[in-house]
């Protein structure tokens, strides 16, 4: 399985209410994708949102997370099973723009590979 990660993030000075989830399949293939999204504000880190899809071939999609109270401390991880699916994580602010200091191109990211497979729902 590859792992892709963003880190943590610093979201309290943002005013960011929306997290865009953008994903490529850069495949033939449909591939399986889970996306999840950690509050590290607290210790021990928090689960706020998983959700497992599948993308078709040479094709994308996305998921927005607007949590109820959005945390002060995120992590977007991406979860698949080739190198050739694309995260791009953007944070969203109250203006509906893309805050350049919360968006992640796929070089921006922690990438490393975990056993495991990810499968489709």
């Amino acid at each position: 399985m590859i792992v892709c990660s963003t880190g943590q993030i610093a979201a309290s000075l943002l005013s960011l209410v929306t997290i865009r989830v953008d994903v490529m399949n850069k495949t033939e293939f449909t591939q399986a994708v889970r996306v999840l999204v950690f509050d590290t504000s607290v210790s021990l880190k928090t689960l706020i949102f998983d959700e497992t899809f599948t993308i078709d071939p040479a094709s994308g999609d996305f998921r927005s997370i607007s949590p109820t109270i959005f945390p002060d401390q995120y992590e977007v991880v991406v979860r698949s099973n080739t190198t050739n699916i694309v995260p791009y994580i953007s944070g969203i602010t109250t203006l509906e723009l893309a805050d350049p200091l919360a968006s992640f191109k796929y070089g921006d990211l922690f990438i490393f590979e975990h056993f495991g497979v990810v499968t489709a729902p």
